[in-house]
């Protein structure tokens, strides 16, 4: 008797159990270029992993319709991150409260598209006359950074300003004194002509040493980004005079490798 009862029991307790364990939500929707609406075109992978559990899963975006479908377990918060060539690294975050019932939910993403020549930065990075990044800068630059570790394949360009020497410093203004008239019956002697020291003229035209320093500091500040030497590359920018806050640094997207092959 009490061995049928404990039977009973046992099976009620696992019969609860399973009806209490999570169902699935299917999750679905399209991903497309967040300028253009449409689809990338390209292959891309989103990585979903759930932050409670560990469990990761790779779904796969069709890259002509934009489309994905995922069903994933509930009661668990899932960071979704869009990886390809093509688009800029991207991470969301979804939400799947815990749920007994099946259901489907729809979640559509944005991403940004790698185009050649994009504007990633364009911040003034330094001071007139200096070559010291200037902190106002590094959050613009930190940002072009995290893209470069994000996409492995991603090339920047970086359009360093150059600077024209100080123009020269007017020149003083000369005091004429009236000449002293000699003595009645005297002769004048000859006054003997002062000659001013001849100093070399400034220098004029473009400060290569400037941008010469300013390529290395930018240079030091990118050395954390994996193979920078061949995906970093510098250009000469418009040459002005010296002044603070002029935009002297622009960072556009290069050519992407995969890009080229694909």
């Amino acid at each position: 008797m009490m061995r049928a009862l404990l039977y009973c029991i046992a099976v009620a307790v696992l019969a609860t159990t399973a009806f209490a364990q999570n169902a699935s939500i299917n999750i679905k929707g399209f991903v497309t270029d967040e300028v253009t609406g449409k689809p990338i075109g390209k292959e891309m992978d989103m990585e979903v992993v759930g932050q409670n559990t560990g469990k990761k899963f790779t779904v796969k975006v069709n890259s002509k319709s934009g489309e994905y479908l995922q069903p994933l377990p509930s009661g668990d918060v899932y960071t979704l991150t869009f990886k390809s060539f093509a688009v800029f690294k991207k991470t969301e975050t979804l939400d799947l409260p815990a749920t007994q019932k099946y259901r489907e939910e729809r979640h559509d993403y944005k991403v940004r598209t790698i185009i050649q020549g994009d504007e990633m930065a364009n911040v003034s990075a330094f001071d007139g006359g200096q070559s010291a990044v200037l902190a106002s800068a590094q959050h613009a630059l930190a940002e072009v950074i995290e893209a470069l570790r994000g996409n492995r394949d991603l090339r920047v360009v970086v359009t360093v300003g150059q600077e024209n020497f100080p123009p020269p410093p007017p020149a003083p203004k000369k005091e004429t004194k009236p000449a002293k008239k000699p003595a009645k019956g005297k002769k004048g002697a000859p006054v003997p002509e002062v000659v001013a020291p001849v100093e070399p003229p400034p220098p004029t035209g473009i400060n290569n040493a400037i941008y010469d320093a300013r390529v290395a500091a930018l240079k030091q500040y990118f050395t954390d980004v994996k193979n920078a030497d061949l995906r970093i590359s510098y250009q000469q920018g418009e040459a002005v005079n010296p002044a603070n806050g002029v935009k002297n640094v622009r960072v556009t997207v290069g050519v992407v490798k995969s890009l080229l092959e694909d």
